[in-house]
């Protein structure tokens, strides 16, 4: 049986989504809370033991003209993917806060492998249909993702695995005097500004940018990197990890030297 998160329940959830494997900052309030004009709403299933074993986060926008909503569940759900019942309980959930919002579909992303073929299935069980074609923004999200597993690697055995190119590039930085550094909240404010040159240039910019950063870096996962050659910064990135999932942005100005 599904549960809806409560102001009571919040923290427990967000704990949840830090302990778990497919947890994602994108099913976190916090990500919500740069959406005002989205209505953001998760449903929870309990074990047997009381403590949540699945979830999922819905974020619902009224479509103008029809008199309908949008309902989106990004990376979600948070759960075992080979748990059929819990799925089914989750997807319960949110047909009825489907029905509340008069929403015309739900949509769901989840960060799941391509190759997961019995998730497929188990999604087109229920209901769902893939959107097939395309590699990039053809959806909400972009349909693919990718990751760097650099666990057990070391410094020499990740830069062996790198394209020449890429070899060449890093050590260049180096004997240009670039620096990594790993900073905290002070950094946001920098960040935005880079975020925002990148965005005019590129036809992106948001009024929104700053509150976005801030939001990310409230997490306990957050933090700033920025890449100097010197003052003022002329790269940053801002990640933020939920479990073992992990996002970036970056930003940089149009004079920025590539890295």
């Amino acid at each position: 049986m599904y549960e809806l998160i409560t102001d009571k329940t919040l923290a427990e959830y967000e704990a949840f989504l830090q302990s778990h494997p497919k947890g994602h900052f994108a099913q976190s309030s916090l990500w919500a809370k740069q959406k005002p004009m989205w209505t953001w709403d998760a449903v929870a299933v309990r074990g047997e033991d009381g403590k949540i074993k699945g979830s999922l986060a819905l974020m619902t926008r009224r479509v103008p003209g029809i008199g309908r909503t949008l309902m989106y569940g990004c990376r979600g759900p948070v759960c075992d993917l080979d748990d059929r019942e819990t799925f089914a309980q989750l997807l319960e959930g949110a047909k009825a806060l489907a029905k509340k919002y008069k929403s015309y579909v739900i949509k769901l992303d989840p960060d799941v492998p391509s190759s997961n073929t019995a998730f497929a299935a188990l999604m087109q069980s229920f209901g769902f249909r893939c959107k097939e074609g395309g590699k990039n923004f053809e959806a909400i999200q972009p349909r693919y993702v990718f990751r760097l597993n650099v666990e057990g690697k070391t410094e020499e055995e990740l830069m062996a695995s790198f394209h020449q190119k890429w070899r060449y590039n890093i050590r260049l930085a180096e004997r240009k005097g670039v620096t990594v550094q790993i900073c905290g909240k002070e950094m946001v404010p920098a960040f935005a500004d880079l975020m925002l040159t990148t965005g005019v240039r590129d036809g992106f910019a948001s009024p929104s940018i700053l509150q976005t950063c801030s939001t990310i870096s409230a997490s306990t996962r957050g933090s700033t990197w920025r890449s100097t050659p010197r003052e003022p910064p002329s790269r940053a990135r801002l990640p933020f990890t939920t479990a073992t999932r992990s996002g970036i942005s970056m930003a940089r100005p149009a004079t920025s030297t590539a890295i």
